[in-house]
Order: structure tokens, then sequence, then C-alpha cells
């Protein structure tokens, strides 16, 4: 089917003249996009809008209460409180730190018992504080005992930091590796049974070619890390022990050793000189040599500034 084409008005020119160009064009055709102006399409636009308007002033708030962010906890929250005396969580955490034998307790599970002490503690305080019984002549000696430990502890401690510095640990660290005794290391695995007759057996498997691991799995006592004791010295061990493997070569395989935990059966995989630890794993350790060797230089030094006199009263 061919379409006719449209007519074009005989009036239309491809030229506007200047005039026409400054002019709006005005379609006469019907613009669909501006029916609001019609009077009751514009009516009920605005009426929409005011209903609108209200429903969001009511309904809004409301969707964004239900809908907004929980508050964040504190981070330092009031856990308790006795007489109008907080405890917050930090001293909680500190509490627990204070004590090393929690070292590596979850503090969620030891935290009530903790909080249960804390509380306990202040409420003796509490206690002891209303009786008076600190006038009594016992305590305050007991309270000026504690108090001169903790001011002279503190400022030993604060002199000792003062004169510490990372070179002279480095050179505590120098001289202590180069007097490190060498020693031999050894590498070895281990099945561990509870007769002698059941270590014989796992031997011979062994020597006929058992797989050691698996053995491990289904007879050793002792299955952590698939029996692997890691690098150890001969200090290390218990002289029955020790005194076995130390005497072995790299790959044997021994004959059935009795200890208190039972009888093993040790193949070494490896023999070594031993290496010294390094510098960051003995810090605390030189931390400790350092206060040995510096706290009689501050002992004399405090005495040299003071009048100290030492009378011999006859005894």
């Amino acid at each position: 089917m061919v379409q006719k084409k449209k007519k074009t008005s005989s009036k239309s020119t491809p030229v506007q003249s200047e005039k026409t160009k400054s002019a709006p064009v005005v379609k006469s055709a019907k613009c669909s996009y501006c029916s609001w102006r019609h009077p009751f399409v514009g009516a009920a636009i605005i009426g929409i809008l005011i209903v609108f308007i209200f429903i969001s002033i009511d309904f809004l708030p409301r969707l964004y209460n239900q809908f907004k962010p929980a508050p964040k906890a504190p981070e330092n929250p009031v856990v308790a409180t006795i007489n109008g005396t907080d405890i917050r969580l930090s001293e909680v955490r500190e509490f627990a730190e204070s004590m090393p034998q929690l070292a590596g307790v979850p503090f969620e599970v030891i935290y009530p018992r903790l909080l249960d002490s804390m509380v306990n503690m202040r409420v003796i305080i509490n206690a002891a504080e209303k009786s008076g019984i600190e006038n009594q002549e016992n305590v305050q000696q007991a309270l000026n005992s504690a108090r001169e430990q903790i001011l002279s502890q503190a400022y030993i401690a604060d002199q000792l930091d003062k004169l510490m510095t990372e070179e002279k640990l480095r050179e505590i660290y120098i001289q202590e590796i180069h007097n490190y005794p060498k020693q031999d290391e050894i590498k070895a695995r281990h099945i561990l049974v509870k007769t002698k007759a059941e270590a014989e057996k796992i031997q011979q498997q062994l020597k006929n070619g058992a797989d050691f691991e698996k053995l491990v799995a289904s007879d050793s006592l002792a299955k952590e890390n698939g029996g692997d004791l890691g690098y150890f010295t001969k200090n290390m061990m218990i002289p029955e022990f020790a005194d076995v493997v130390f005497k072995m070569k790299k790959g044997d395989i021994s004959d059935p050793i009795k200890t208190p935990m039972g009888w093993h059966i040790v193949q070494v995989q490896d023999k070594r000189l031993a290496t010294p630890p390094s510098f960051e794993t003995v810090r605390e350790e030189l931390q400790q040599i350092f206060a040995a060797q510096n706290l009689q230089n501050i002992l004399a030094q405090e005495r040299q500034t003071q009048n100290v006199k030492i009378l011999k009263p006859a005894l």
C-alpha cells in the first residue's frame, strides 16, 4: 500500500520574516501538556497537593521514627552504681587486664564475675570508710606502708623509663646474644601409646613404610599437629626423652621410649644449631636486665643528694 503524502499549506514559507522570528509561534492545535491550565484540572491537582502535604505532616515523621538508625550505645557505659558512684565498662576491662592469670580468657566470659567482684569490693570499702576503721593505729600503719611502697615503685619505674632507650636495650641484646650458648636443636614428631607392646608394633609398621601421620591419627594418644613437636633443645624435654632423642640422626626412628606420659616412638626430622631469639621476642627480658643494672645507680645518686647518716646503736 502506498501512503499518501500530506499536503503542505500553501501559506507556509520556508523563510520567516524578521517580525515572525521575534514573536513566539502559537500552536493552533490543543497541547496535551498544557491541559492543567483548564480550571477544573488545575483545581484537582491543587487539591491532591494539599492532601499530600497533610498526609506527609503526619505520616512521614512516623515513618522516619520507625526506620531511623538505632542510637549507638555509649562507648563507655555505666554498668553499675553503688550509692550514686558509677562503675563504667572501661573500669571492668582495666580490672581484667590487671590480672595476668586471666590473659587469653574472652572478656565476655569473665565479665559477670568481674563486675560482681568490683561491686562487692566497693560495698566493703564503703562500709569500712563509714565505720571509721581507717583511724585505727594498725590500719594507719598499713596504709602508710602501702603508700610508701607504691610511691617508691612508681618513682623507680619513672626514673628507669627516662634512662631506658632502644639503643641501650639493643646493646644489652648484642651482649646477651654473644654469650648465647651454642646448642643443638632437633625437630621431631612422635606417637604416644600406653604399652610397650603397642609401641613396638608401631615401630615395626613405620620401618615397613607405614604413613606416620595416619598412625598418629589412628593410634596415638597425642594427636595434636599430627604428632609434630617442632624444634626443641635438650633442656626443653624431660631427661629420659631427651637423652635418647639427641643421640639419634636425622630420619631415625627410635625404639620405644618410656616417660611418665606413656611410651613414645619418635622420628627425628631435622637437626641444626639453635638460633638466638630475635630482639622483639626478648624485649621484656632485656628491660628487666636493664632495670637490674641501673637500679643501684639510681639508689646511689639519690643517697648522694640527701643527707644520709648510718648510726650504729648499741645492740
